[in-house]
């Protein structure tokens, strides 16, 4: 029953953070500032972040790596994304556009 309960309310993050990634933080949210930053479309957002996933760009064997550490927690994970989003936007304007096209 208590297995049941909170598979009612797991909402799942971005599909390229499907790697067995600890959630500790609202991936939602992360698309949500970084569209608004960029003025771009939630379309247009999800489809940065899966080239941003296939090309390594997310770094995600750096964020397992500090999660496994404990450099990263719950406390801290979001931040840890949003203060990644200057590095994303860079990515976005000057690799994804030009790959894109």
């Amino acid at each position: 029953m208590l297995l049941q309960a909170q598979n009612q309310v797991y909402t799942k993050p971005h599909s390229c953070m499907d790697e067995g990634t600890p959630f500790l933080y609202n991936w939602q949210d992360i698309e949500t500032k970084f569209s608004k930053r960029l003025h771009i479309s939630m379309v247009e957002c999800k489809s940065f972040f899966r080239y941003a996933a296939k090309w390594d760009y997310l770094k995600m064997n750096t964020y397992f790596s500090l999660v496994k550490e404990g450099r990263i927690t719950k406390i801290n994970a979001q931040q840890y994304w949003l203060g990644k989003l200057p590095y994303f936007e860079e990515v976005y304007k000057f690799k994804y556009l030009l790959d894109v096209e």
